[in-house]
């Protein structure tokens, strides 16, 4: 009995860790929402014709904002130092939980990935936890 608790206990607090781990690496930014749209399958704008268009939400950071590189998963090879957030991100949203208005301000939680697949629309993604809109 003692066993199967210790066994218990090991799994919850290395889940609790793998999650404190995972939080630690939320970022928050201010900027500007809006929507863009770009092409998509079957060959991402080569055959304009037949390729599908892909719309999708970006947040174009206030000035001056940045964040440590270690906060950022990166596809290829790691980066160090400071990383300045100057460009449009897309928006990655799960689910319906989270509603936003084009052409509003919005202070924006989550986690930071690097692009790597044609349906990444910018240099960094930016999957979202929370978001609220700010005033004017």
């Amino acid at each position: 009995m003692k066993k199967a608790l210790l066994i218990l206990l090991a799994v919850f607090f290395g889940f609790s860790a793998i999650s404190a781990q995972e939080k630690s690496k939320s970022v928050t930014i201010t900027g500007l929402t809006g929507q863009l749209a770009s092409y998509a399958q079957p060959s991402y704008g080569d055959d304009p014709e037949n390729d599908a268009i892909e719309k999708y939400w970006v947040i174009i950071p206030d000035n001056g904002q940045s964040c440590d590189a270690s906060l950022i998963d990166w596809f290829d090879e790691e980066k160090t130092g400071e990383i300045k957030l100057d460009s449009a991100m897309q928006l990655v949203i799960i689910g319906n939980k989270i509603k936003l208005e084009a052409g509003s301000r919005y202070q924006i939680t989550g986690t930071l990935m690097e692009w790597h697949t044609g349906h990444h629309h910018t240099p960094l993604l930016f999957f979202v936890d929370s978001a609220k809109k700010l005033r004017k």
